[in-house]
């Protein structure tokens, strides 16, 4: 396995941190793919980041952003991200 900028399951630990996240995982029917998610992201992430910049605590709060924004997608929608001032997850009225 390669080296991720970021653990999966980190951003797992996080997202269940985030006010409106419970109403995306009761929705979602395989729960095993919050984790097949969160390591897709972080491959992805640290495919596409380059070794001479630094990833900092906002760079990750962004890649949280990616990895909820795919949750919603995976349950169907009616949700969305908005940082309100931080980072939440809101019925998409």
């Amino acid at each position: 396995m390669k080296n991720l900028i970021f653990s999966p399951i980190r951003l797992v630990d996080r997202a269940k941190t985030l006010e409106g996240f419970d109403m995306i995982y009761s929705k979602l029917e395989d729960k095993f793919a919050l984790y097949e998610t969160a390591t897709e992201i972080a491959e992805e992430w640290t495919d596409d980041w380059s070794e001479d910049q630094g990833f900092g605590s906002s760079d990750f709060t962004y890649a949280l952003k990616c990895f909820i924004d795919r949750m919603i997608s995976l349950v169907g929608g009616g949700y969305k991200t908005d940082f309100t001032p931080r980072l939440s997850i809101l019925l998409n009225k």
